[in-house]
């Protein structure tokens, strides 16, 4: 220890400022790339929620909606958040067109539903992540459930704070490409 002092009480005055400069410059490259890092998530996240969110609802064979499935009080939910964009488009989901802004499709599922093999053909075009809205129920025809589960991008929500929650944490986390 007296060898480190005595070596430290050595050194001229210019050789401290060289060392006091280094060891400054070092620190603002550390501190300036770790703020870079930061600052570079929280861009991505900011321009993500600015994406909207489009939410589908179940239609009939007849072409009318379901009462049962309108999704009001799930939408009233996420608009409500303040954090998300929830399109206000009103689309049948047998003919909505994936545009290249949307970042998540959540669509509202009650079995029995035509054309969604349709859909998950138009949505795995884009990559879109989809959300399977099932209204409390856990329940999806096998037929469908399979259908789902060939596209990798697609999560279950049975509740309106779980598909609140698999809202946010897709678009927080998942890297959509830059356009």
């Amino acid at each position: 220890m007296e060898n480190l002092i005595e070596a430290l009480s050595t050194l001229s005055l210019l050789e401290w400022i060289i060392i006091t400069v280094i060891w400054l410059v070092t620190n603002a490259i550390i501190y300036l790339s770790f703020t870079k890092w930061v600052f570079g998530r929280l861009w991505r996240l900011y321009k993500n929620l600015k994406r909207p969110v489009i939410v589908l609802t179940p239609i009939s064979e007849s072409g009318a909606t379901i009462a049962s499935g309108e999704m009001k009080n799930e939408v009233q939910l996420l608009k409500s958040n303040g954090l998300l964009n929830i399109s206000s488009d009103e689309s049948d989901f047998r003919t909505f067109n994936p545009a290249g802004k949307h970042c998540i499709v959540v669509i509202g599922y009650l079995p029995g539903m035509i054309g969604i093999n349709d859909l998950l053909t138009r949505i795995k075009s884009k990559h879109v992540p989809l959300i399977v809205y099932t209204y409390g129920n856990n329940r999806i025809d096998d037929k469908d459930k399979k259908m789902f589960d060939e596209y990798p991008f697609v999560l279950f929500a049975n509740f309106p704070l779980t598909l609140l929650n698999h809202i946010f944490s897709t678009v927080a986390s998942y890297p959509y490409e830059s356009k």
